[in-house]
């Protein structure tokens, strides 16, 4: 897994279609109390496979809205996991 490390971290935060960004910024979700939801995230640098691969890491949502900005603040974690496959 470290050999994606560097992929990961290279360059600085950005939005999700920013030319330059981490693998891991993506899109804000809204969702509304009280409320199932269900999301479809579609990236282009994100993989299954390979050195951007994303099996195996972190994610986190998050209470705020995410500025994109390379100080941004977006509030607390309020749910998290480990990406990987189902059998």
């Amino acid at each position: 897994m470290v050999e994606n490390l560097s992929v990961v971290l290279k360059g600085r935060h950005g939005g999700p279609r920013d030319s330059i960004r981490h693998v891991s910024d993506l899109d804000n979700i809204k969702a509304e109390e009280n409320t199932p939801l269900n999301v479809k995230i579609f990236d282009h640098l994100i993989s299954l496979t390979g050195p951007r691969s994303i099996v195996g890491r972190s994610i986190a949502s998050i209470a705020g809205t995410e500025d994109s900005a390379l100080t941004g603040t977006s509030g607390p974690a309020i749910a998290c996991g480990v990406i990987e496959y189902l059998n």
